[in-house]
């Protein structure tokens, strides 16, 4: 599945009297870990609660600089009760909630994704890291990305050079843009073809089962697409032959030259064993391995290992243990 929108951490712009007590409290008592301006957003994802302390709240919003960041890895109620059940309140002078922030998968014209949302909301303008800093207490912050959100999204991965700023509350924001996120993602897109694509699986030792959840397992942590279906079927490699193959269907905003660069990263292991062939199939037509590789003198081993290297450079430690635990299940197969 793709995702389309997800929610960013929740932040709190914290006055205390002296910082160095409640900081070394949170980070000895909250699990609470320290970051820099630049590395903190990176480190906090859903559910997460940045801490910024400061000894002065007006300073910080007139742009004067806060004093620590600190991330704690649960939500902002949770965070609370502890510092109020623990007595700790008297560390803590005021507090002001910022603007949350809402992440939106896109691709294409990220201005034209704004402009669209613009219509249907009032909203401003400016570059993100600019909305993040002022600490508004109110509204929504919506930020665009071109990277799954099935994961925590990097500084490096949002798109910097602008954001939006809507006076909306959150929940109701929240629901809006869920509703019509592929509207705007088709928008940034240039309202370019969806890519129905068949993959057919061909093995002859007839691991299919375990071809299929690798091929899927893959397919969704790198949300790639929708799969449509799945089904046995024949496929025809010469004339008056046919073999069992399992297919299956799926819709995709991504060029289908980039999908067979996928499926060729996964027919071969790291040592080069070929485990399965991937056919892919659009519009009916069969897409060739050397259509789709950058360089058209490159051996078919070689570019799947290279593809390889870059599915696994997406994946995270579990997500790669789990495709290894997959292959060696294959691998079985063959004695």
């Amino acid at each position: 599945m793709v995702g389309l929108i997800r929610e960013g951490p929740k932040a709190l712009l914290v006055e205390v009297g002296s910082l160095n007590e409640i900081r070394d409290y949170l980070l000895k008592n909250q699990d609470a870990r320290e970051y820099d301006s630049e590395s903190v957003f990176e480190y906090a994802g859903e559910g997460s609660t940045i801490m910024v302390l400061t000894d002065s709240i007006d300073d910080v919003l007139k742009g004067g600089s806060a004093k620590t960041r600190l991330v704690i890895k649960e939500e902002p109620d949770i965070v609370m009760a502890r510092i109020i059940n623990e007595g700790k309140t008297g560390l803590i002078r005021k507090i002001r909630i910022s603007s949350r922030t809402i992440f939106m998968r896109a691709m294409g014209d990220m201005d034209k994704i704004f402009e669209e949302i613009k219509k249907d909301y009032e909203g401003t303008e400016a570059p993100f890291m600019d909305i993040l800093k002022s600490h508004r207490d109110d509204g929504v912050i919506v930020a665009l990305t071109e990277k799954p959100l099935n994961r925590d999204i990097q500084l490096k991965d949002i798109y910097k050079e602008k954001g939006l700023f809507i006076n909306e509350g959150y929940y109701d924001m929240f629901k809006e843009l869920r509703v019509h996120g592929l509207k705007y993602l088709n928008a940034g897109m240039q309202n370019n073809e969806w890519y129905e694509l068949e993959f057919r699986i061909f093995d002859k030792y007839g691991a299919y089962k375990k071809h299929f959840e690798r091929l899927i397992m893959v397919l969704e942590a790198l949300e790639l697409g929708i799969v449509l279906g799945h089904f046995w079927s024949k496929d025809y490699p010469r004339v008056l032959l046919a073999v069992d193959v399992y297919s299956v269907k799926f819709f995709t905003f991504f060029q289908p030259k980039s999908i067979k660069r996928i499926l060729l990263g996964l027919e071969h292991l790291e040592d080069g064993t070929r485990i399965v062939d991937y056919d892919l199939f659009y519009k009916k037509e069969k897409l060739y391995w050397r259509s789709s590789v950058e360089d058209k003198n490159e051996r078919r081993e070689a570019a799947s290992k290279r593809y390889r290297k870059e599915i696994l450079s997406r994946l995270t430690e579990n997500e790669i243990n789990e495709l290894l635990a997959l292959e060696e299940e294959i691998l079985k197969t063959r004695k």
